[in-house]
């Protein structure tokens, strides 16, 4: 009789083993670099954030899901950051999006069918498998420098929490991060890597392509950012530049504005300058005075320089996050753009560490990574600022 109470109450509990899923979010397209986790990750849970958007997504160490079971990536909506699908994911996948900056959370319902990436029917399958229950926020906030191991802090501490949230670079929190991580893991390499375009899930992200430059032609040595989001300011409170350019605006509603940006403190989108349309080249009559550049979706391009421009940059909402250059280069002016990644630790520390501009220029003639032909601006557009 003992031996059957005892295998009675085994069962019992194996019948209730959870399912559970841990999840990485990443701020670059190699599932790597920043991130954050969400760990042990339960069915109908969605974790993630508002505050963050990321890259690139992963899952591995799935417990007891049912075989076909999808996890799901989602972007935001509303404060709700897992309130639009994108795609699903299985066990081991590295998934990279092709937008930049888009992902805000992931969730899973045990026992829903996985369906092919990309069609209505995936799309359908997600929604009929029904809504999360609850939502949480990370675990962990980690650093993946590329030697094989996750330095790790605890993202449910206010301090380390509050440090991580304050960094407003990349650059910032991963330095944060090493100097206090809490514990270091070996790193699982992903078993595929999946590429994604975001239109699969019939919403389409909103992006600019933004120089600055040392000079007061856009010429010379500059940076950019790349795939710019809404709300997301750009820049450095290390360099300060004297003309800027944008280019290649994807979806962006009629009449925004990109801001042009003056440090204050460390804000490197501090001071509102002036804003600046496709194809322009702004110059500041003040050299050296940029510092970054912003844009909000919909919000309404006033006359440059006056009190209605200031104030209707102020209604329209202020930056949900900061972000690093993704390249520096050099244009000597033989039509050609000449460039080095930025986010490379080698080159940014030998950008940095090279006295004047010809030294940086010299750097990048040597070591560039990518030649792109130059688009020379549509108007040039002088600011008093």
């Amino acid at each position: 009789m003992m031996f059957k109470q005892l295998v009675f109450v085994a069962l019992a509990i194996s019948g209730t083993v959870a399912q559970t899923v841990d999840v990485q979010f990443y701020s670059e397209d190699s599932c790597d670099n920043v991130g954050a986790s969400c760990n042990n990750l339960p069915s109908n849970d969605c974790c993630g954030s508002n505050d963050f958007l990321w890259t690139s997504i992963s899952t591995d160490n799935w417990q007891n899901v049912a075989a076909g079971t999808e996890v799901r990536v989602h972007a935001p909506q509303n404060n709700n950051f897992c309130a639009i699908f994108l795609a699903n994911i299985e066990e081991g996948e590295c998934l990279i999006s092709e937008t930049p900056d888009i992902i805000s959370g992931a969730a899973f319902i045990n026992g829903s069918t996985r369906k092919r990436r990309g069609t209505a029917a995936a799309t359908a399958a997600a929604a009929a498998a029904g809504n999360c229950t609850s939502t949480r926020p990370f675990d962990e906030y980690f650093y993946q420098p590329g030697d094989g191991f996750r330095y790790i802090i605890d993202a449910k501490d206010t301090t380390h929490s509050a440090a991580f949230s304050a960094a407003t670079t990349t650059t910032a929190k991963a330095k944060y991060i090493m100097d206090n991580f809490d514990k270091k893991v070996a790193v699982k390499a992903p078993t595929k890597l999946v590429f994604v375009a975001l239109s699969i899930a019939g919403i389409v992200a909103q992006t600019v392509d933004v120089q600055f430059y040392s000079e007061d032609n856009c010429d010379n040595v500059g940076a950019t950012c790349n795939g710019l989001g809404s709300n997301v300011c750009c820049g450095s409170s290390n360099f300060l530049w004297t003309s800027i350019s944008t280019l290649n605006w994807q979806n962006v509603a009629a009449g925004t504005e990109v801001r042009v940006h003056s440090l204050q403190n460390t804000n490197f989108c501090g001071v509102l300058i002036t804003d600046i349309e496709e194809g322009e080249c702004l110059v500041t009559e003040t050299p050296d005075i940029i510092s970054g550049a912003a844009f909000i979706n919909g919000s309404t391009r006033k006359r440059r320089g006056t009190a209605d421009a200031a104030a209707a940059v102020a209604a329209s909402g202020n930056c949900t996050e900061y972000r690093s250059f993704d390249e520096y280069f050099y244009q000597p002016g033989d039509g050609f753009r000449y460039s080095i990644d930025a986010k490379d630790s080698t080159h940014s520390a030998a950008f940095d560490a090279a006295d004047g501009l010809d030294a940086k220029a010299k750097y990048i003639m040597s070591n560039f990574d990518k030649k792109v032909a130059v688009k020379a601006p549509t108007k040039v557009v002088h600011s008093s600022a």
